[in-house]
């Protein structure tokens, strides 16, 4: 467990952000994200989206709500599974 998970008290509501490179159009994109959270049954809403200023990554944001510290190991082993995420923040 890291010091920063040692820091959060769950449940925690925050601003997801995941970097993938712009090979799909948006919709397949946030529909890749959105299996992800909802296969482990974490609440989200507010999506946004912005590209980088030569279109080469979009960056999606998300408000999450996540319950405990394993949810979010997972969440984050998942969202690097799909293909084009860099990073999810």
């Amino acid at each position: 467990m890291s010091k920063v998970d040692n820091k959060l008290k769950f449940p925690v509501s925050y601003e997801m952000r995941v970097i993938m490179e712009t090979i799909e159009n948006d919709e397949i994109n946030i529909k890749a994200i959105q299996t992800v959270l909802e296969q482990l049954r974490i609440p989200h809403r507010n999506w946004n989206h912005r590209r980088s200023s030569e279109a080469k990554y979009t960056s999606y944001s998300v408000t999450v709500m996540v319950r405990n510290h394993d949810t979010l190991k997972n969440l984050y082993t998942e969202l690097n599974k799909i293909p084009g995420v860099k990073h999810a923040i």
